[in-house]
């Protein structure tokens, strides 16, 4: 304010006292938002207690909010950060009486999070063109359970700005990861027909200033060692944005068609490396979803998760934690009874649908997602868990084999794509078909392709080799074995492929 009335404190002042108004249920924080304004002198006056989202309850409980001063359709900025999560919810009764029109969006009778019902709010309280600030979990903009949240807001919000708020700036307090959202509320006559040059701009800071802890967060040389230099991503990223530099811009249209509004998948230093590779090597590059639609690979998923108290079998249950270091780790404490395990296959020989040389990963907010393991032939009667793809190369004449995929996908500049699609979410819901944009080497010919993978097929069919002979000696002693060792199948190398 003060460069709008450079050296006139008081008409600040003034100005403070007729346009900025505040509203919260917490009569403390009341108080002290108003002892905090007039220190600054001030913009106290039109902060009050009172609910802001149930308004049908303001004329028995909040008489003194029926006034215009806080009517919809009023203010050109509304600033808030809600709370949210899955307990924090208003009944469905209450959000219709209240006239929120993001229950028209959802099941009859199911309840509203806090702080989809606060979103709503500030679109209501908002004038048309007027701008919105807000605080929301990113996973209510990308993931299918939350579609119709963006199905409501598209005709009536355009997203301006969207920025990454790193995990530590709220993680002593909640898990969930959120964005900074800007929107600009949409005249309703128009009902969001995106117009020619509407671009989104994005800021995707890693840093905030603090650890997970509160602590400050210090800049680390090269040496590792804390520097006197408090490494804030985020508020350098503003300044400059607020300087005009646009560093991460997308067309909206673009955003509505990928429906996915997240700083991190227009981010494209994940990508930097592998173009850099492709240069370096001469290869051309081609998608997953590419190699899934010429029928060279296809993706299906796993089984099922089992209770913990049905874990009392032979049969391995594999978790995502077991999947690490290329291979699948078998935990003795999690295994279950064959039937079981015949419930969860779903197949008419009561076997695994796995096939030896099947790749698997997992796909939900992980931190191995992208590592990819392989299962030896002899390992396939395992009940994976459904968090997981499993990657199988179909038979093909253009010099794909397992071997070769586990050799691109354990690329470094591959992997790191990963980073790009993955983002954290606070449902169970996976990577989604977001996979399909990972590129990889397309291999220049027969030859190349087996001169890179040649490590991973000597060593893995070695290995297979070497587990045959290592079970089918300690499947005929006479002794009793862990689970690791006694819970695969010996392997039948003449009808392996």
């Amino acid at each position: 304010m003060k460069n709008r009335y450079p050296g006139k404190d008081k008409e600040v002042s003034k100005w403070a006292q007729l346009h900025l108004f505040g509203i919260d249920k917490d009569s403390i924080g009341i108080k002290l938002t108003k002892a905090i304004m007039q220190i600054l002198d001030d913009g106290s006056t039109h902060c009050v207690r009172g609910d802001s989202v149930l308004v049908h309850t303001w004329a028995t409980k909040y008489i003194h909010l029926l006034s215009n001063q806080f009517s919809n359709n009023r203010f050109s900025k509304v600033l808030t950060n809600p709370p949210f999560g899955a307990p924090l919810k208003i009944k469905y009764s209450d959000a219709k009486k209240s006239g929120l029109s993001i229950v028209d969006f959802v099941d009859a009778g199911k309840d509203i999070e806090l702080g989809l019902a606060m979103f709503n709010r500030c679109h209501d309280l908002l004038k048309i063109g007027g701008k919105m600030c807000i605080v929301l979990p990113e996973t209510y903009f990308f993931s299918p359970s939350y579609r119709y949240v963006r199905d409501w807001a598209k005709t009536r919000l355009k997203p301006i700005c969207v920025a990454n708020v790193p995990m530590e700036a709220f993680q002593g307090f909640c898990r969930a990861k959120t964005n900074l959202y800007v929107f600009e509320k949409l005249d309703p006559e128009k009902k969001g027909a995106v117009v020619a040059g509407d671009n989104v701009y994005f800021l995707n800071p890693q840093t905030c200033g603090i650890y997970k802890n509160g602590s400050t967060r210090y800049k680390v040389d090269s040496a590792g060692r804390r520097t006197s230099q408090v490494d804030n991503e985020l508020i350098d990223m503003a300044v400059k944005y607020s300087e005009g530099v646009r560093t991460l811009v997308s067309p909206l249209s673009s955003v509505y068609e990928k429906d996915v509004l997240v700083p991190r998948y227009y981010d494209p230093q994940y990508d930097i490396s592998f173009d850099s590779l492709k240069g370096k090597h001469a290869f051309t590059e081609i998608s997953l979803g590419d190699l899934i639609n010429k029928g060279i690979i296809e993706i299906i998923g796993g089984h099922g998760s089992p209770s913990n108290d049905l874990r009392n079998g032979t049969i391995p249950y594999v978790k995502v934690s077991d999947i690490r270091n290329l291979r699948i780790n078998i935990n003795p404490t999690n295994l279950i009874p064959l039937e079981l395990a015949k419930q969860f296959w779903k197949t008419k020989d009561g076997k695994s649908n796995l096939h030896g040389w099947d790749l698997i990963s997992p796909n939900r907010a992980s931190s191995n997602i992208g590592e990819f393991s392989i299962v030896v032939p002899g390992e396939e009667q395992v009940v994976l868990t459904k968090e997981v793809y499993v990657l199988r190369v179909l038979p093909n004449t253009e010099c794909y084999d397992p071997f070769y995929m586990l050799w691109a996908l354990s690329l470094k500049e591959v992997r790191t794509q990963w980073q790009r699609i993955t983002f954290m979410q606070t449902n169970r819901e996976d990577v989604g078909n977001r996979y399909r944009e990972i590129r990889i080497p397309v291999p220049k010919n027969q030859q190349w392709a087996l001169d890179v993978s040649r490590p991973f097929r000597n060593y893995f069919t070695s290995l297979a080799d070497s587990k045959k002979e290592f079970i089918a000696e300690t499947d005929k002693d006479a002794f009793n074995y862990i689970a690791s060792i006694s819970a695969f199948e010996p392997i039948d190398r003449d009808n392996d492929d």
